[in-house]
Parts: structure tokens; sequence; C-alpha cells
């Protein structure tokens, strides 16, 4: 009798090796969006909550919901074209060359070397 649970032991070992759930990573479950929950519209009807929600960019003024996607992709729009006016505008190009000549005034340098110890 031990040696057919043995055996057994053996094969429930073999089988376990044997199963894998990692084949599922492509499938996904319901995502849940509680803002679009019907039975917690009350909740978030409240005043104080509702303003954290705009604080969060989650609502708007008038209390509809945000797509946090799209509203990612817009501010990474508009930061690309941000940079990319930087890039074209010729005084900020040449501010680093202006800052590199310019010099203190001779009394903002005595105030610099007064308060700096000398090394």
């Amino acid at each position: 009798m031990k040696k057919r649970q043995t055996k057994s032991a053996k094969w429930m070992a073999l089988r376990e090796i044997g199963f894998d759930t990692g084949g599922n990573t492509h499938l996904q479950g319901p995502t849940y969006n509680a803002l679009e929950d019907p039975s917690l519209r009350q909740h978030f009807a409240n005043k104080t909550f509702n303003k954290h929600l705009q604080q969060h960019h989650l609502i708007d003024r008038t209390g509809r919901i945000l797509d946090l996607d799209k509203h990612k992709s817009k501010l990474r729009i508009i930061d690309q074209e941000f940079c990319q006016s930087e890039n074209k505008d010729p005084l900020f190009q040449s501010l680093p060359a202006l800052l590199a000549n310019s010099r203190p005034s001779s009394a903002a340098s005595r105030t610099y070397s007064t308060r700096l110890p000398s090394p």
C-alpha cells in the first residue's frame, strides 16, 4: 500500500511541474472605473470630494469624467510644442552666450569676495 501512495505522490508532483498558468497573460479582465459606477454617484456628488477630484484632474468643472489617457497625450503634445518653440527662438538660443559674456559690476564682485572665503 505504501508503494501505491509513493507512486501517486510522484505522479502528482510531475503533474504539478507541468502545470503552467503563464499562457494567460494576454487575457485581461474587465476594468473597473469607480467614477462611472451608478451606485457611487451620490458619493462623488459631495462638494469637498468633487473639488478633490477636480484638483487631481479626474473630472472637469461641470462634473464630466476626464479620460486620463487623452489628458496625458494632450499634455505631452503641448510639452513637445513648447520644447520645439524654445529651440527655434533665436533669443533663447543666444541666452547662454549672453550670460557667459556678462560680468558682475565691481560693487557686486566686492560683495561676493567679502562673503566667500578665499581658497
